[in-house]
């Protein structure tokens, strides 16, 4: 998945979002983290979470563990560096079948939240979670349409065969360049005309 594609629906979460692989390189982070931690998102790109937390690389990476192995958001409590934020809940967001490609999503909170503010939050997170996920297979399926609709596109503009698309009272909506080669009418003349009336009237 591309940070891009990530940001446009992360951007517009309550939430501070982050998206790392599974041994903490950071991927993406979204406006409201970027706000919680004061560093801009470039200046995290491509660096391990350990970077801005006390805790050593190979403690994040243990603590990133269960997160990588379950879409169900594990509690965490991560302290940062700035000492004012904590990471809360991390889960499993794009799995992988090499196991490498893998991505991990953290959420941050100002403070350190109560059971209860967890319980919520892991709540909200589930859902946009969701929904994140829904937006990213409706583009998915979008593209694949826009696909196919551009490959139907190009047969019908190259076919050999006169092609005539009409609406269900026989009036013409489109025609490919074989028609204007074999009749003579270009396909803004014959747009709204009847095929049979235009076939008695045929140019020579």
């Amino acid at each position: 998945m591309e940070s891009e594609e990530f940001l446009l629906v992360a951007d517009k979460l309550p939430q501070g979002i982050i998206l790392l692989t599974k041994e903490g390189l950071i991927l993406a982070v979204n406006k409201k983290a970027s706000q919680l931690l004061q560093i801009l998102p470039k200046n995290l790109v491509n660096k391990n979470i350990s970077s801005i937390s006390a805790a050593s690389k190979k403690t994040v990476i243990e603590l990133l563990r269960p997160c990588s192995r379950t879409r169900s958001p594990v509690t965490l409590s991560l302290k940062l560096l700035n000492n004012s934020c904590t990471i809360t809940t991390g889960f499993l967001f794009t799995p992988a079948s090499d196991s490498m490609s893998a991505t991990v999503l953290l959420t941050i909170q100002k403070g350190r939240p109560s059971s209860t503010q967890f319980l919520a939050l892991n709540q909200e997170i589930y859902k946009q979670k969701n929904l994140m996920r829904l937006l990213m297979q409706s583009r998915d399926n979008l593209e694949e349409a826009l696909e196919k609709l551009q490959l139907a596109a190009s047969v019908f503009s190259h076919a050999r065969e006169a092609i005539v698309i009409t609406d269900a009272s026989n009036k013409i909506h489109e025609t490919n360049n074989t028609y204007t080669e074999i009749t003579g009418y270009t396909n803004q003349e014959v747009i709204g005309q009847n095929p049979l009336l235009l076939h008695s009237w045929q140019r020579l």
